[in-house]
């Protein structure tokens, strides 16, 4: 519950005015591709940027944090916050459905400031769990709730409108980067003319998913 008040009380402390602009001509939206992958052995996530306005498009990957990984496989690390309710889940240390999330927060992170702010932006995911936090602004798992949470007041502080849609695995193009293959990868860049985003990705801390803020994502 104070997790809960913390979020409504960014929120609303900042909400602008409800005004709609009626003569105004839509800017071109952005797009963005997210997706990721998590094994034993392995995790990672990436997204694509298509700029429709600067006809920009940029590529970025990178693994899960450490720390977060430590977090999510350890219950005891904060019980009620970045620990699935399942014991059962925990155990077996699957946590793709937070790390397809975490994909689309990274997304917003990294290039929101440049790209997201007072834009439409239309993001595909091809996990309906994640997209299902992503929409409703919760979940009944504590870590997707967080980076939800997380999620929505980085959007609110962008005044940015997202639209959330599911695509198929096979025709979601950000599968490449979270799951980096090289030669191949790079000569696909090439002939598609993405760019590698010019830094690392973006995240939001520890302390910004225990008690996010609406303004973190511009004080980084």
């Amino acid at each position: 519950m104070t997790h809960i008040l913390n979020f409504f009380e960014q929120l609303f402390a900042h909400l602008p005015p409800l005004v709609f602009e009626f003569r105004s001509q839509q800017r071109p939206k952005v797009v963005i591709y997210t997706d990721a992958i998590f094994s034993e052995h392995k995790n990672g996530m990436g997204f694509l940027l298509f700029d429709q306005e600067t006809t920009s498009q940029f590529v970025c990957d990178a693994a899960c944090p450490d720390w977060l990984m430590s977090v999510w496989n350890d219950a005891t690390s904060n019980a009620w916050l970045l620990s699935g309710w399942d014991k059962e889940e925990i155990q077996r240390k699957t946590h793709i459905n937070a790390l397809e999330l975490l994909a689309i927060v990274a997304a917003v992170w990294t290039v929101g400031k440049e790209f997201l702010q007072n834009c439409e932006v239309v993001f595909f995911c091809d996990n309906t769990s994640a997209m299902s936090a992503a929409v409703h602004g919760y979940a009944r798992s504590p870590d997707l709730a967080a980076l939800s949470n997380t999620l929505h007041l980085a959007l609110a502080a962008l005044k940015c409108t997202p639209f959330f849609e599911w695509v198929p695995s096979l025709a979601n193009c950000a599968d490449i980067p979270s799951r980096p293959q090289g030669v191949a990868e790079e000569a696909f860049y090439a002939r598609v003319e993405v760019t590698r985003w010019p830094e690392k990705m973006k995240l939001p801390s520890f302390a910004n998913l225990q008690f996010p803020n609406l303004n973190s994502i511009f004080e980084q």
